[in-house]
């Protein structure tokens, strides 16, 4: 394994921190977009039940809707919550950094895929390479490390890219 260099471990604290104000306007966004699709769902909701009282639709294509629309507001809820979670972790971290050490190891442990994809950001912003001769990882290679970024990138897009 490599040796922890102390002038990374100065850098440390600016670059998380860094890393978590973007990370919070990613939340944000993502907040303001579940926050639409949970409108467009309240309003969908709403237009269904005013069809079926007018006599517009039948019960069972009500029914239908209905549980489609149960089911995407449970999904936009489960987001939100996760988002909450992500959110309190890291403000959670942010204040006990300044109280006593973070156990980075045990933080990797518990963290989500976003949480470690994250926390990979912050410790190796220039990426890492595996290295055939060391046989480990290693922060060189920037074209790979970019290429994975976008892969994490694509994978974590919460939603429709062009709504509903």
């Amino acid at each position: 394994m490599h040796p922890v260099r102390p002038d990374l471990l100065a850098k440390l604290p600016r670059l998380a921190a860094a890393t978590w104000a973007a990370r919070k306007q990613t939340i944000a966004n993502a907040a303001k977009q579940l926050t639409r699709r949970m409108n467009e769902q309240t309003t969908l909701n709403r237009r269904l039940i005013e069809a079926k009282l007018k006599g517009e639709i039948s019960q069972s294509d009500f029914q239908s809707m209905k549980m489609s629309i149960d089911t995407e507001v449970e999904a936009i809820e489960n987001e939100r919550k996760l988002l909450d979670s992500e959110a309190l972790t890291m403000e959670s971290l942010t204040k006990q950094k300044d109280h006593q050490p973070v156990n980075f190891a045990h933080v990797w442990q518990r963290g989500t895929f976003t949480q470690k994809v994250e926390m990979q950001r912050a410790f190796f912003p220039d990426g890492l390479v595996f290295s055939l001769e060391n046989l480990f990882f290693e922060p060189r290679n920037h074209q790979v490390m970019e290429r994975y970024s976008l892969l994490f990138d694509a994978l974590m897009e919460v939603g429709v890219p062009d709504g509903i």
